[in-house]
Parts: C-alpha cells; sequence; structure tokens
C-alpha cells in the first residue's frame, strides 16, 4: 500500500531551506514555493519541496559562469 504523502509546514520548511518560518511565510504568499492552504494553514508537499531544491542547485550551475576564457592576444 502507498504511503500518505507528508505535507511539511512553514517551520519544517524553514528549517530545510535554512531560511526563517517568516521568509518561508512570504515566498509561500508569493508563489515562489509550490505550496497551498490547508484551510488557514499553508503546506508543502515534501516531494514538491525536493522538486523546488533541485532547480536551485541545478539554476546554480546554469547561473555560475563557469572557468575563465583565454584571453586572445592582438
Amino acid at each position: 500500500m502507498n504511503e500518505p504523502e507528508r505535507l511539511l509546514d512553514r517551520k519544517e520548511v524553514a528549517e530545510r531551506l535554512s531560511l526563517s518560518p517568516l521568509t518561508v511565510g512570504h515566498m509561500m504568499r508569493a508563489g515562489k514555493l509550490p505550496a497551498f492552504k490547508m484551510g488557514r494553514l499553508w503546506r508543502v508537499r515534501e516531494a514538491d519541496l525536493d522538486a523546488y531544491i533541485q532547480g536551485l542547485s541545478g539554476q546554480r550551475d546554469a547561473d555560475s559562469p563557469g572557468p575563465p576564457r583565454p584571453r586572445s592576444r592582438r
């Protein structure tokens, strides 16, 4: 049988991202994190948070300039 999907609260997400719960709350309301409301409470699916973190590491790799190119001599 499948395990139930784990839902994380703002504090748990903040700990995983090394951010404050207040910052995570702002990110949730702004749509920067894959979150949804259950009544008055915001929740994040653990699988969505893992995918978000993977996306950040991929974005960091794409944003890095890489090794410097040699200068051409004229």
